[in-house]
């Protein structure tokens, strides 16, 4: 059968058509256009939408539509004072509405997904607005109402558990405006080393195809914006999938300064930043002021110190009294590593079995994949020959190497890196089909017999917006796994990392670069190699008090790391007892009764210096830092039996301790209404495409899509067709 050119080429128009068609509406949905012409310069705002934001951003709404106007930003500081164990940090960030209108706007900001928010003051002009914390759809009438009414007013919601958001409204035209927030941090311990961290940049989540948000279960809240009109609430906004409009150049305003004042209580022998170079004074003995000044925030900040050479108490212990109640942070060391090397010629070597699990999607594009590739390298010459060994490699499908774990031979290994370093960064972050193919695969009969201990080394960002739902496969299937998460690149999704590690009964870690690299694998393969303590109690000694405990269930620890308990007292004080397994063999340490003599005053200063802000609220409240952090802990508690379990009551309990202790939740809010009824007058403004900073080192990504390639293959195929087409009547006419 013979076609003729016409028809042929008839043929391939009429099925690229709908191709260019669905290319042209993405390409539409991909760019943002002029919408309203002022006189206001329109480099001055960009429009984008919630899941745009990649650092503290103040967002103009714009009506009739569910996408924002970016604002200027002028200045972004930071100020942290580190006492004893806990941080105070304050972060103030002033923006400017240069418009000749009245505005409203959203100000988006990561923070860690710890931090206990307990205070928002927001200025406009020479006024000042002090939050007060509310059930979520009261915080959200209190200030629609005020918005309607033409009030200034701000509300500060809980949008991921390490991404807030706080709208604005009737912001002033040719106002700047001044937002400062506070909130209390347990700062970190591990390996002798002493850290902070404060996030900075937000990698762009990706949203797997019909995959549930971190927002999962009926009984959990809509944690993504919900864009308002004046006179009618509108519908939920739903984003999806991965679009965030990145640049890898600077972009106006994203800069910030970070003041830090150590108070260690002793000398120390280093402090460290490990993404920024920092200036540092010594402002007296065990007083270090740290400053870091205009820099582009494109990636985390991480602080750490060390002492000097000497032997950590075991055991530290602080206090403080809020409403006849004792809360307590309490720090202790274990020593697993000396317990181990006095039974190793005792003990037999466990045969391990490691699935490697290797992040190749397009958020890991440059510096991420390369951390992670070399993190894999070192983590095969740390195998031994009689370990054996898988490799995932994942972006929208997971690869499996081998049909089985194969033995740790030289020639296994060689096999395993030649094909991780031909491996290149391009689709989407499927988490959860790489995770389903490793904690669905079932013992060999083999395997079962010489009782191989299970575990998984998970290299990745993280930049998934469906955390809930992996999580909660991870609780139901990890069954006698251990999950070990490797953090890559300047900010991964540090919430996932823990949580994932957490639930699956194992730890993480964070690269952030290259010179890290080895100090951390190193740390890893510690805790891999080691046995664990686990079934850990804490109990008081007099039956009379009541102690409550978070964490609870209390984590299992590993060689190396310390346990940090946040716990409350009621009734009674005594001395308590922690007691666990380690190596089959009981294990316990007595933890004495609050002293003041008994913590050092030369070894890590006092919390004394950790001073909640003075506001209104506070003064009535006076809630100290160690209920602060003790009542967000045990919120995390309750918010992981709603996230896992669909606990009824777990909702509940965790607005009852929010409003108590005055703390932003996904179920409660803070808002601040002026009492002055301005006149307010919304205007909409000009709009471009969003260009954010990318985190440092990171290129912009493939995703899952790739329909520009797609797209851009149609239009050529369409224009060889009108070509041929054009040419057939000559060439009938030559004929």
């Amino acid at each position: 059968m013979k076609f003729s050119p016409l028809i042929f080429n008839l043929f391939i128009i009429s099925g690229i058509t709908p191709i260019i068609t669905l290319g042209m509406t993405l390409s539409m949905s991909s760019h943002v256009y002029a919408v309203e012409k002022n006189n206001h310069d329109d480099a001055d705002y960009h429009q984008v939408s919630l899941n745009d934001v990649s650092s503290g951003t103040l967002l103009f709404k714009q009506s009739n539509s569910k996408r924002f106007l970016q604002a200027p930003q002028l200045k972004t500081q930071v100020e942290i004072e580190i006492n004893g164990l806990v941080a105070n940090v304050k972060v103030k960030q002033k923006f400017t509405n240069t418009s000749n209108n009245w505005q409203h706007g959203v100000y988006a900001f990561p923070l860690p997904d710890n931090a206990a928010i307990n205070q928002l003051s927001m200025r406009v002009g020479d006024r000042v607005i002090i939050g007060e914390i509310q059930e979520k759809k009261q915080a959200r009438k209190t200030f629609n109402n005020a918005k309607k009414s033409g009030k200034k007013a701000a509300l500060i919601e809980q949008y991921r558990p390490n991404l807030f958001t706080t709208q604005l409204a009737n912001i002033p035209p040719n106002e700047e405006v001044e937002v400062e927030l506070s909130y209390f941090q347990q700062v970190d311990y591990q390996a002798g080393e002493f850290s902070l961290h404060f996030p900075m940049a937000i990698t762009p989540r990706y949203q797997p195809k019909g995959s549930k948000t971190s927002a999962t279960h009926n009984l959990l809240p809509t944690l993504i914006f919900q864009a308002r009109a004046e006179s009618r609430a509108e519908k939920h906004s739903n984003t999806s999938s991965f679009e965030q409009y990145s640049t890898t150049d600077p972009v106006q305003g994203q800069f910030i300064d970070v003041t830090v004042d150590l108070f260690s209580g002793a000398e120390l022998e280093q402090v460290n930043s490990i993404n920024h170079s920092l200036i540092a004074e010594q402002q007296e003995l065990g007083h270090y002021r740290l400053k870091l000044v205009n820099q582009l925030i494109e990636k985390d900040f991480k602080l750490t110190w060390q002492y000097q050479p000497q032997a950590l108490p075991q055991i530290l212990n602080f206090q403080q009294t809020y409403q006849n109640k004792k809360y307590g942070l309490l720090m202790v060391l274990p020593g697993l590593s000396e317990l181990n090397e006095n039974s190793a010629a005792n003990k037999i070597t466990p045969l391990r079995e490691l699935t490697f699990v290797l992040d190749t999607s397009g958020s890991m594009a440059g510096d991420s994949l390369a951390q992670a590739k070399q993190a894999f390298k070192y983590a095969l010459t740390s195998l031994h020959e009689h370990d054996s060994f898988q490799l995932i490699a994942f972006n929208s499908y997971p690869t499996k190497l081998f049909q089985a774990p194969v033995l740790a031979s030289e020639t296994n290994k060689q096999q395993a890196w030649r094909f991780v370093s031909a491996l290149e960064s391009t689709g989407g972050t499927e988490i959860k089909s790489a995770l389903d193919l490793v904690l669905n695969e079932k013992l060999t009969a083999k395997n079962s017999k010489n009782e191989k201990l299970q575990q998984i080394v998970f290299l990745t960002d993280g930049a998934v917006g469906n955390e809930a739902e992996i999580f909660s496969d991870i609780a139901k299937k990890i069954g006698s796994k251990r999950l070990f998460t490797v953090g890559l690149g300047t900010a991964p999704n540090r919430y996932f990392m823990k949580k994932a590690a957490e639930i699956g009964r194992g730890s993480y870690q964070f690269i952030s670069n290259h010179n890290e690299l080895v100090k951390q694998m190193d740390r890893l393969f510690t805790k891999l190699s080691q046995p664990v303590l686990t079934d850990l109690n804490m109990s008081l000694n007099n039956p009379n008090g009541v102690l409550v405990t978070t964490p609870n269930p209390i984590p299992d620890v590993y060689a190396n790391e310390p346990l940090f308990l946040s716990y409350q007292v009621t009734g009674e004080q005594s001395d308590s007892l922690l007691t666990g397994i380690y190596q089959g063999e009981i294990w316990s340490i007595n933890i004495e009764n609050y002293q003041q003599e008994n913590v050092d005053a030369n070894f890590l200063g006092s919390l004394e210096g950790n001073k909640t802000v003075s506001t209104k609220a506070t003064e009535e409240l006076n809630i100290p830092p160690l209920a602060t952090l003790w009542a967000r802990r045990k919120i995390a508690d309750h918010y992981r039996q709603l996230m896992l379990y669909k606990e009824s009551k777990a909702k509940d309990n965790i607005i009852e301790l929010a409003l108590k202790y005055h703390l932003v939740t996904p179920f409660t809010s803070l808002v601040a209404v002026e009492k002055e009824v301005s006149r307010p007058h919304h205007q909409t403004a000009n709009a471009k495409q969003l260009k954010n900073m990318l985190p440092a080192g990171q290129k912009l990504p493939s995703t899952a899509l790739n329909w520009q390639w797609q797209f851009n293959g149609a239009i050529c195929l369409l224009l060889m067709s009108v070509i041929s087409l054009l040419l057939i009547p000559q060439r009938k006419n030559n004929d």
